[in-house]
């Protein structure tokens, strides 16, 4: 059996290119439609981070503004805390300072009086007038000797004691002088905040 082709060659020819164009036209219009969905993918995506990246730009920014309101209520608890312990300190230091004298007006012989008195710190200086140069024996003996009382309870009793180590040390009287039968005389000591 044999075919015999009626066609001529070019028509053939012209069939072939058409259904290669065909082809092409078709893989093309697939490319583009793919590349569409890959750019409208691109953007879909894009635009969601943009909108998550708003949405938490602001959320974060929510957050930023709670913690500054947060911050300030902080610091005023801090500055409410250091007031309250620097209130308490003051307390504290106004029963000892209170202590202080009560014990330095024990610890003074009857015949000196104290006409002015300077504190640094855990350090002082007196200025004195006694009745005789005795006086200023009896200053000096009285503030060596001299210890702090206190008490503690022991079995439901209270019991009295003195501390071991004196209240004032390191006394100097720095020099003397007489005025209309006043003897005065400056003194510097230390004494121990801690037995108060």
């Amino acid at each position: 059996m044999f075919q015999i082709n009626l066609v001529p060659e070019i028509k053939i020819e012209q069939e072939k290119l058409n259904r290669l164009n065909r082809y092409v036209t078709e893989i093309a219009i697939v490319v583009f439609m793919l590349l569409g969905v890959i750019i409208i993918m691109f953007l879909s995506v894009n635009f969601y981070q943009r909108q998550k990246v708003s949405s938490l730009n602001s959320k974060t920014e929510k957050i930023e503004n709670e913690l500054k309101a947060y911050n300030e209520i902080e610091e005023t608890v801090n500055s409410l805390e250091t007031g309250i312990k620097e209130i308490k300190e003051l307390q504290l230091s106004e029963e000892k300072w209170s202590l202080f004298f009560q014990n330095l007006e024990k610890a003074t012989p009857d015949d000196i009086r104290i006409t002015s008195l300077s504190l640094s710190g855990d350090s002082a200086t007196a200025n004195l007038e006694g009745s005789s140069v005795e006086s200023i024996d009896r200053f000096i003996k009285s503030f060596n000797a001299y210890r702090v009382e206190k008490s503690k309870t022991v079995n439901g009793e209270e019991v009295k004691y003195k501390e071991e180590t004196a209240l004032f040390n390191n006394l100097v009287v720095t020099g003397y002088s007489k005025n209309n039968e006043k003897y005065i005389f400056d003194a510097e000591f230390n004494f121990s905040k801690e037995q108060l």
